[in-house]
């Protein structure tokens, strides 16, 4: 599934949204309330996926607005809390707390605005029981770097969320790319930014991440990421 996007070479933000099968279908779900790019999208569990922040259009107008979607039943919900601050291409995810895979949190991290143009160090929390959103959007422990452009993912397990790489300027991204690896976690509500002693091996910007078993693509011990 797919939501906004940027179209060139009109530079049109998109406000569709499309669902794939992979077994080869493929589904127009009708339209967002504005358009997005550098939005959050996750999946929550089979049931619920949300979507927070983003630009707006090309005059660098951002939104804090967060959607909530209905898998099941294929439909929107507009009416969620807003961010704290809003945002555009930060990190994103959803972790489980350590004590009960219940609890899980809603992510985003660090990211910018436009006009002028800052970068954000902050972090923002959702706090989401057996798929239900309770309550709103809070500010959570800083990220370790003002940043955007950078990748995530969730832990296999689901109770580690990691960050990797990103850039510190708008002007330059290639000269100010990074290449550190951050973990967040939370446990009883106490939540956490770790520094990784492995390093991407050069530094990276607008760069995709996956976690996959270990088991499956075994590394050196030194290299390893539990």
């Amino acid at each position: 599934m797919m939501i906004g996007g940027h179209f060139s070479p009109d530079h049109t933000i998109l406000s569709n949204v499309n669902y794939f099968n992979i077994n080869g279908g493929y589904e127009a779900l009708g339209e967002l309330q504005q358009p997005l790019e550098g939005a959050c999208f996750v999946k929550v569990n089979e049931n619920v996926a949300l979507a927070y922040g983003g630009k707006t259009n090309q005059n660098g107008a951002v939104t804090g607005d967060t959607y909530l979607f209905d898998i099941v039943n294929r439909s929107w919900n507009f009416d969620l809390p807003k961010l704290q601050m809003a945002r555009s291409f930060g990190a994103c995810g959803i972790v489980k707390d350590t004590m009960d895979d219940n609890v899980e949190y809603a992510i985003i991290a660090a990211g910018l605005i436009f006009n002028p143009v800052e970068f954000f160090d902050t972090t923002e929390v959702l706090h989401v029981i057996n798929g239900e959103v309770q309550g709103g959007w809070n500010y959570g422990p800083p990220f370790p770097a003002k940043l955007a452009f950078s990748a995530s993912a969730q832990a296999p397990d689901g109770r580690s969320f990691f960050v990797s790489g990103g850039s510190t300027s708008w002007d330059d991204n290639i000269n100010n790319a990074k290449n550190d690896i951050f973990r967040f976690r939370c446990s009883g509500g106490y939540c956490s930014w770790g520094l990784m002693p492995q390093k991407l091996p050069s530094p990276r910007f607008n760069h995709v991440m996956v976690a996959v078993p270990a088991d499956r693509y075994p590394c050196e011990p030194e290299n390893q990421t539990k």
